[in-house]
Formats: C-alpha cells, structure tokens, sequence
C-alpha cells in the first residue's frame, strides 16, 4: 500500500509568461496550448478542423484563401485577387467569379451596402451585385480600408492620412471634393467603424470622428482620442461589440470606452516581444468560440484571447513532432458552421467544428506544463504516485483506447519518459485515474501533460501523493 498525503493540485488554467519558470508555480502555468475555458473553469481541447467531400471547400488552386464573406451563401478571395462563389455548388467545390476585377497586394476588406458587396485591397474596388462581380462605380479611391456609417460608405488610405467618402445613399458615386485628412501627426494603419463613430487607429493613437450630416459631415471629436498607437494595422478587429488591436508597445489592447483602452496580454508581453516580425500580425473573430486569434506568421505562433473568460493562450498545429502555426488566414461563420480560409498553398477552406477531434488527420495536441511546490514549507518530500480527475470513457469508434501523457523532473535531473495514463473505454465512469509508485525526492516538481488522440479530453483536477521529510 503506498502511504502518503493527497496533495491538491490548482491546475486552473492560468498563464503567465512573465514570470521566470523557477518562480513559477500553478494555478500559473509555464505554458499552454490548444485548449480553451470552458463555463465550469475547466480547460477543454479546442475545435478541430476538416476539409473532405461534404465540409468546407476546395478551390482546385494552390494559393491561401485571403478572406471569406458570410453573405449570400458565401464568397472566397485568393491572394490572386480572383474571387469564388460558394453557393450553388455543395461542398468541396467552388466557383471563379468573372472578370477578376481586384487587382491590389493587401489583405482584403470588405462591407456590405444596399445588398450589394464591396471588397477593397488596395486596388480596383470590386462589387458583387445579384450574384455578378464588377468593379465598383463612380471612380472610388483605391484605398485598404471600408466601412459605413449612416448613408455613406468610408473608405480610408493605408499609410496615409485621407478618408474618402461616397454620396449619401449611393455607393456608387465618389466625388473628389468628398473627403477629409486625419489632423493629428501619423498615419492611417486601420479603420473601424463602430457604435456610429469612426475609428482611425495610427502609429502613436486613435482618431475618433463622427458623424455630424450637412455639407461637411464629419467632424474629428477632439475630446476623445484614444493616447495608444496601433502597431500592426490588420491586427485591429471589432468583437464582442468592442474593438481590439496589437498596440505600439508589444502588447494587445481591447478599448473599454470613451478614451480608456486595457492590456489583455500583461501575461504574455515577454512572449510578444520575442516577435520578429511583428508589423504582419493579423487578427480573427472566432464568434463562435468567443476568443479572437492573432497570428504572426513569421514566428508560427497563434495567441488566442477568450474574451468571455479573459483568457489568454495559444494554438498550434501539431505536426511531425513539432508545433506549427495554425494554417488560417481567413474566418467567417456561414448558415451556423465555421470556417477557414487556409493560409497554406493549397486553396482550401476547412469547416471547424467541436466534433472535430484532429486538424484535418493532424492531432490537437493539447499541452500544459507547470510546476509544483511538494510541501508548503518546503521540506523535502518523497512522491508516491500521482492522481489525475478527468472525463473518462471517451474512447469513439476511430480509438479504442485515449490516453493522457505526462512526464515531470525534479531538480537538477532530466525529464523522465512519457506515462501514458488511460482515459477510459465507453462506459467507463469512474473520473479518478491513478498512477501510484515511488516517483522521486525532491522539494519541487516540474510537469508536463498532454493528450493527442482524436477524442474529447477534460482535466479537471490533479493530486501528487507525498510523504514530507525532515529538512
């Protein structure tokens, strides 16, 4: 019989790059990994992916899918600025609009006025019209940014200073002398448009402008710039009825009104600062799991910020024994289901779902490490075993038998070799698995947990059973 104390374990999933891994301990974690919060404060594995004949789309080109719009059973743009149909036709396939009237480099925009579709990118506007693309009319500027506010739809300039604006309640008339410069030093890295006011996010701070009609329509609200810069223009979002941005200071902002704004990074700013390149991080609205996704290409990290829970982690795909950027370059949410326009040269659009267990036949590896302190006064203790608490019984007809894997080293010594600890066949009830046997002699311990087979995986609690020793 293996005697000892059932030492709890806060395995909240709580993280904290900041803090240097000696000093830290959980409920702080060292790292996490493709998971999220679930309403009972549980960290459960995140929404897979899949690309076959009945989920999302094949494009038939070997390019990423640079933005997808959820209006009229759903369009496509490729970095070939040719733009698909995705209506019509079901899934994998999808159809090339013609002619291909885009013609800039940016990542595409777009809005939507009198049911009609504008996308801009830099180039030639195009319109979708009762199913036909065209370029849109009345001489529009070839500017990056779209948005509408009351009548008139905005246009603004990446990396100037000029908005342009259309006659009210016709988008397809643009006269030269509709138009007005920010007024503050900088310029333009990305525009929204919210609550009725229009956001001018720049190098050092926030424009704010708004709507006033008569000749001069709009007019800039001193009172109400926002003092923090944008750092990565396609970084900036609006979600869960605010706006979000990657700041010129390394860490990501969420506005909280009028002039105030908030880091909701202050746990990870060391890891965003490892960035290289940060000026091409863009962002995603993932609605339907509450949480935003920001990715930096150039490092292959995807941080993710729940925004139900406060949250924030990353994602990876896992592939060949290493971590990989997530391959989404575009998002929208079409007819109830996910999607996303993949950011590989492959011309796919993957359906996600929560049923999903894997990223189309590659493992959500969900992954957490953390350290524990074995006794509170810290003496010495001797490990006997360790209890882990989760959903049990999640075995499915592709595994039979799902596992969780930890492995943990004391100081001054090695990683041990993975244990793999059984999850449960169907049926399967009860939650506690343990794995009891001497396990070392330490003062702390540092672990890792993971699991990657396709199923459902919840932990919920963790216990290390000790025996203190003298000190």
């Amino acid at each position: 019989m293996i005697a000892g104390i059932s030492k709890n374990v806060l395995i909240v999933p709580k993280l904290n790059k900041n803090i240097d891994e000696k000093e830290t301990f959980v409920p702080f974690h060292i790292d996490l990994r493709n998971g999220y919060l679930s309403d009972a404060g549980n960290w459960i594995k995140r929404h897979g992916n899949l690309q076959d004949s009945t989920n999302g789309w094949d494009l038939g080109t070997d390019l990423p899918v640079s933005c997808l719009i959820p209006k009229y059973g759903g369009y496509a743009v490729q970095t070939d600025n040719n733009i698909f149909a995705l209506s019509g036709s079901a899934p994998p396939a999808g159809s090339v609009m013609s002619p291909r009237v885009l013609n800039g480099s940016s990542r595409p925009a777009w809005d939507e006025f009198g049911g009609d579709i504008i996308i801009v990118n830099g180039g030639v506007p195009a319109e979708i019209s009762a199913g036909i693309v065209s370029a849109l009319g009345g001489t529009p500027p070839h500017y990056h940014f779209i948005g509408r506010i009351g009548g008139y739809v905005l246009m603004a300039e990446k990396g100037g200073i000029t908005c342009r604006y259309s006659t009210v309640n016709n988008h397809e008339d643009w006269p030269t002398e509709n138009f007005f410069n920010v007024k503050k030093q900088g310029v333009i890295k990305n525009m929204l448009i919210l609550h009725e006011n229009v956001y001018f996010l720049k190098d050092e701070h926030i424009e704010v402008w708004t709507q006033l009609g008569g000749t001069t329509p709009f007019a800039r609200i001193d009172s109400q710039t926002i003092e923090k810069g944008c750092g990565a223009s396609y970084s900036a979002l609006k979600a869960n009825d605010t706006f979000y941005w990657y700041g010129n200071d390394h860490e990501f902002y969420r506005w909280s009104g009028g002039t105030q704004y908030e880091a909701i990074s202050h746990g990870y700013g060391n890891r965003v600062k490892e960035l290289l390149n940060p000026s091409e991080i863009y962002g995603l609205d993932f609605r339907n799991e509450n949480c935003i996704r920001w990715f930096a290409p150039t490092n292959g990290i995807v941080f993710k910020y729940g925004y139900k829970y406060n949250d924030f982690s990353e994602d990876n795909l896992w592939t060949s024994g290493q971590w990989k950027m997530l391959p989404y370059a575009s998002y929208m949410e079409l007819n109830g289901k996910q999607y996303a326009g993949s950011s590989a040269l492959d011309g796919l659009i993957y359906r996600i779902d929560k049923s999903f267990y894997t990223d189309n036949g590659s493992p959500v590896r969900v992954y957490r490490r953390f350290n524990i302190k074995l006794t509170e006064d810290g003496r010495q203790a001797r490990i006997n075993g360790f209890r882990f608490r989760g959903k049990r019984g999640a075995a499915n007809s592709d595994v039979s038998n799902p596992v969780l894997v930890y492995r943990y080293k004391l100081p001054g010594q090695g990683w041990t070799s993975g244990t793999s600890i059984d999850m449960g066949i169907v049926g399967d009830s009860d939650p506690w698995i343990d794995d009891l046997g001497p396990k070392g002699i330490g003062r702390e311990i540092e672990m890792e947990v993971w699991h990657t087979d396709a199923t459902e995986f919840v932990l919920t609690d963790m216990q290390v059973i000790v025996n203190p020793m003298g000190r």
